[in-house]
């Protein structure tokens, strides 16, 4: 698709007309992998995929949100003209997992399985991957998630705004309204109270998505 720039453009239009049917604010593109020799993808994906985020952030209208899943790990990104591509996308996904797995081979004594799947140690090795290339890692806002918030933009609303948050005893949760208007629901220590339903009902864990 991305080798040519007509069947690029056909595929951003459509891109265009998909958002604006869902009344979609943007989207997400997971590119594996341009150049990867062992999955047959030729050398030229790599200038390609430059050009497509670039002609995909003209074409679209001003403000979409267009983000891309990147590599962790060197093989793969060096495949990515990432401080080109920065320019062209709102958001860069690193994807900091499956680092380690039964395709390590360099393991020095220990079975692969025994290293860690994430490790922090990893991804600071990750990072500087990023910033080598160029890419400025302290511009722009964390999040502004349309539709969402993390816990330290509900925490700066609390605290900026001097609210006190609600407690709605029956469902278990937080909520505030901001100085804008907005309602939000979240939860604290106290209102996990979902671990202790999951282990009344037989779950065999738990986890926070």
């Amino acid at each position: 698709m991305i080798e040519h720039p007509t069947s690029r453009g056909i595929f951003i239009s459509s891109i265009a007309a998909f958002l604006v049917s869902y009344g979609l604010d943007g989207i997400d593109i997971d590119f594996e992998y341009p150049g990867a020799i062992e999955r047959n993808a030729p050398a030229t994906d790599t200038p390609n995929l430059t050009a497509f985020f670039s002609e995909m952030k003209g074409e679209l209208p001003a403000g979409t949100i267009i983000s891309i899943a990147t590599p962790a790990g060197y093989w793969f990104l060096k495949g990515f003209e990432i401080n080109k591509i920065a320019k062209s996308v709102t958001y860069m996904n690193m994807m900091s997992y499956d680092y380690h797995g039964q395709w390590d081979t360099n393991v020095t004594g220990q079975a692969p399985v025994t290293n860690p799947h994430t490790s922090i140690l990893d991804m600071k090795d990750s990072v500087l991957l990023y910033t080598r290339a160029g890419i400025d890692l302290s511009t722009g806002p964390c999040t502004l998630a349309s539709g969402y918030m993390v816990d330290f933009e509900v925490f700066d609303i609390i605290i900026n705004q001097d609210i006190s948050p609600v407690l709605d005893n029956t469902s278990q949760t937080y909520w505030l309204d901001d100085i804008n208007g907005d309602l939000l629901t979240f939860d604290l220590s106290d209102t996990w109270q979902l671990i202790d339903f999951a282990g009344q009902s037989c779950f065999g864990g738990t986890f926070i998505w």
